[in-house]
């Protein structure tokens, strides 16, 4: 667990961005207020969360319910700053910490039910920030947690007045390559509908020698697939292989999403 410690301090160090807002200290470091900043404290608390709850998971001589306990308060705080956190690196380590922990997580015979659930879904949250004019809402999506920094994929969504988009950006820093680029929706079904690159109202590929790619879509565009669908598949040829990354879209997060954005379809 130690590793988790040194890229806690890593990330403090890191420049955090993304749709940054004003915040305002709270007097709990728990508190539930979603303008909390998550400065250098906040992040060290969540960490020194996630090794003890790490510990406890491994130690086979935690009582059941000093676990589930424990665990429980984890993930609800997984959650929460997941949802509400804007520092882009941090909440991605977090997103990359709750997969990794699932599958010991499910596999441990000494938490409960309720508990277990509430990881499941933790890595495919949708982070929100809101004002009184506007919506931004983001998730993203990786292959694994050994390499989410180095290859992901961020779906944005913002609404301010007349502008409302949909926005695909993909990061493949290992070899910069993105080619044959798809993205197709799955229903309860598994039918597959693609999101045209025809419909696209912007293929940004300015940063390409970087491997970084956008584009941008009309928010219809995306929604109309989206609440339709139990998932995401984003695929593109790298130099050696083909990269899939899967997101699943969980029915309270697809609820939540179309009632911020349904309105403009």
């Amino acid at each position: 667990m130690k590793k988790i410690r040194i890229l806690f301090m890593v990330l403090t160090l890191t420049s955090l961005f993304i749709c940054c807002h004003t915040s305002k200290k709270a007097d709990n470091l728990i508190t539930k207020n979603p303008n909390y900043e998550y400065d250098e404290n906040r992040i060290a608390v969540i960490a020194d969360m996630c090794d003890r709850a790490s510990q406890l998971l491994e130690n086979q001589t935690v009582p059941a319910d000093k676990l589930n306990k424990e665990m429980s308060q984890l993930f609800d705080t997984l959650n929460f700053t997941i949802r509400h956190c804007q520092a882009f690196e941090f909440n991605m380590w977090l997103r990359g910490y709750a997969r990794y922990i699932v599958k010991p997580v499910i596999m441990n015979d000494r938490l409960n039910d309720d508990v277990k659930e509430k990881i499941i879904y933790t890595p495919y949250e949708w982070t929100i920030s809101q004002t009184d004019s506007s919506v931004f809402a983001y998730t993203t999506m990786f292959r694994g947690s050994g390499e989410m920094y180095n290859r992901f994929a961020n779906i944005i969504l913002y609404s301010k007045a007349e502008i409302q988009e949909c926005t695909f950006v993909i990061s493949n820093y290992t070899d910069t390559i993105i080619e044959n680029f798809k993205i197709e929706f799955y229903d309860k079904e598994e039918k597959i509908k693609t999101l045209e690159m025809s419909d696209a109202e912007l293929i940004d590929s300015f940063n390409a020698d970087e491997g970084v790619l956008r584009m941008i879509f009309p928010i219809n565009n995306f929604l109309s697939l989206f609440e339709k669908s139990g998932s995401v598949r984003i695929t593109f040829n790298a130099k050696n292989e083909e990269v899939l990354f899967m997101h699943i879209f969980p029915p309270e997060e697809q609820k939540l999403i179309m009632s911020l954005f349904g309105g403009h379809k």
